[in-house]
């Protein structure tokens, strides 16, 4: 299944039939349950990852809990950026050893949070890491999982310095990245990290998102298994427990024709053709990525009430109830995060190509009053 203009189009119609739109409901987000299921099945079945992959949500992507439960209930696991996404990730009901905690300025107390919960925990810095080490002499009893758990799983998020994709803004794998340890300069003091904290058992990495090419993605996930091949020659086999390379995906928002390839399929392609040893049976180190918007994009749309139309310099302007506070990036950066808008009549259906209906130029007006909007 895929997305499509006619499917969002119908959805609109059913809940302007439904009185969704009232004067005091001026403008909502239409999700494709549907269409997230189907990605879903095809991360998880066809795109040809390791069949022990774990695929979790971003839940910055969309922290509905009604979405995150499509995800859940297909078996995924969540990913979560701050202390309120993990709390709405185990308020929804994902299973700690289903979640990741990934926050880079996590503090004392979330770091204990999430120890207690028994989700997994990268690290972002050698002070965090510090602090994790103090804190688990103090409490060891937080390196001990939850019941049915095998381990704690704690890692690094390392950053392979290769390279920035075409929004520097969006990218976090150059050499002066703010995030992860900096795998060029901090090499040995890495492996000393993992000689000196036992507890320590998985990697990172999460080389940016939109605008990134998949070739600098998998060669920082090449540049991470490098890592971990040293890191276990030193520490011995089997040490490392997870692979966690991120997310990031970029969407194609000029279309919703589906791709020969899917980026899903063409990164799994070249994962297997550059580690194979992640795909070989027996293997001990296990997947797990962290994609967002390439799972959920496609399948939402944002529709609002038209409240007034009118001109100025010739131009046709049409006054909506959303713009720059929903939309920033589409609107303070148009030429990078631009996105399709389509007009329907009072009835949720489509204008475009009825010969009843006259086609003009027309700018649409956000309500926050800046000509950017």
């Amino acid at each position: 299944m895929h997305a499509s203009h006619s499917r969002r189009c119908a959805a609109l119609a059913v809940a302007v039939q439904q009185g969704l739109f009232t004067d005091d409901s001026l403008s909502a987000m239409l999700m494709d349950l549907d269409q997230i299921d189907a990605v879903v099945t095809h991360i998880q079945s066809e795109a040809g990852y390791p069949a022990s992959s774990l695929h979790t949500v971003a839940v910055k992507a969309n922290p509905v809990g009604k979405v995150l439960q499509v995800f859940k209930d297909r078996g995924m696991g969540a990913e979560a950026a701050s202390l309120g996404e993990l709390a709405q990730a185990l308020h929804v009901g994902f299973t700690p050893d289903k979640i990741v905690f990934d926050s880079p300025a996590k503090t004392l107390a979330e770091l204990r949070y999430a120890l207690q919960a028994g989700v997994a925990v990268n690290l972002d810095n050698f002070q965090e890491l510090s602090r994790t080490a103090a804190l688990t002499k103090e409490q060891p009893e937080l390196l001990q999982p939850p019941a049915g758990q095998e381990q704690q799983l704690i890692g690094l998020r390392i950053n392979p310095q290769i390279g920035e994709g075409s929004i520097a803004a969006l990218s976090t794998g150059g050499a002066v990245s703010k995030f992860g340890f900096p795998l060029q300069e901090a090499r040995s003091e890495l492996l000393d990290a993992f000689k000196a904290h036992p507890w320590l058992n998985m990697l990172h990495l999460h080389v940016g998102s939109q605008g990134l090419q998949l070739d600098t993605v998998i060669a920082g996930i090449k540049a991470v298994w490098e890592l971990l091949q040293e890191l276990e020659r030193q520490c011995g086999k089997g040490r490392i427990r997870v692979l966690d390379i991120g997310g990031g995906l970029s969407v194609d928002f000029t279309t919703d024709d589906p791709p020969k390839e899917t980026l899903f399929q063409l990164q799994a392609r070249l994962l297997k053709q550059h580690i194979p040893e992640l795909f070989a049976p027996g293997c001990h180190v296990r997947l797990m990525t962290e994609n967002g918007r390439s799972l959920l994009a496609k399948a939402g749309c944002v529709a609002s009430k038209v409240e007034y139309t009118k001109w100025s310099g010739g131009r046709h302007i049409a006054v909506t109830h959303v713009g720059a506070d929903l939309c920033m990036r589409a609107c303070y950066m148009p030429d990078t995060w631009g996105l399709r808008v389509f007009v329907c009549d009072e009835k949720g259906q489509p204008k475009e190509g009825r010969v009843d209906v006259e086609e003009v130029v027309q700018d649409v007006a956000g309500p926050l009053c800046f000509q950017g909007d």
